[in-house]
């Protein structure tokens, strides 16, 4: 993620979020002290970036079965299929954006990082679906400064090389430049020194 990158973190760790290799997002968490996740802190958030990823799918197909049953109007047999599973769907209401604000909320506490982000990735640009303790004047910049897969980033690489990166003292790396005054702009939402991306 740009915002990570540009204000000093000194630890992120990114993971792609990937469904059958088809990149759909990218979950980053990041930390203020030069301190790499652990390998069990590692496992733990690519479980969490993959049941975002289970979630997503769900959804998906929760909605498929929605336009399914709604187009099965040609018989009386077929609409009383039709009502019985939309009963079904209708008590058992799926929240995406609930199960994305709880993955971020533990990945923080639980590997002792100070935010989370996840994007979604629209085919082109990833883009910030929820950013956890993060204040509202960051997650509007951020929706409105929204990352390209590259190198120029925590979330951007580990979108392009589609694994998990970690990245310690991540403004010294070359590949990793931004204007000065974006840097300025960003920076007085976050000062962290470490971030960590995966994809799922």
């Amino acid at each position: 993620m740009i915002a990570v990158n540009v204000t000093g973190a000194r630890t992120a760790l990114g993971v792609p979020m990937l469904r059958e290799n088809e990149l759909i997002g990218a979950f980053v968490i990041f930390r203020q002290e030069m301190r790499a996740f652990t390998d069990k802190q590692i496992a733990l958030v690519q479980n969490f970036a993959a049941q975002a990823v289970i979630a997503i799918e769900n959804t998906r197909l929760l909605n498929e079965l929605r336009q399914r049953t709604s187009d099965l109007t040609q018989s009386l047999e077929q609409q009383t299929a039709t009502s019985k599973v939309l009963e079904v769907i209708s008590h058992s209401t799926f929240d995406l954006q609930a199960v994305f604000e709880t993955v971020a909320e533990s990945s923080v506490k639980l590997c002792g990082a100070d935010r989370a982000i996840i994007h979604r990735f629209d085919g082109e640009l990833l883009r910030v679906a929820v950013a956890y303790n993060a204040s509202q004047e960051f997650i509007e910049f951020m929706r409105q400064n929204p990352t390209r897969p590259g190198r120029h980033s925590t979330s951007a690489r580990a979108a392009l090389e589609r694994r998990t990166i970690q990245i310690p003292m991540s403004w010294l790396i070359p590949n990793i430049r931004m204007v000065r005054k974006m840097s300025r702009r960003i920076g007085r939402f976050s000062p962290c020194r470490f971030s960590r991306a995966m994809i799922c």
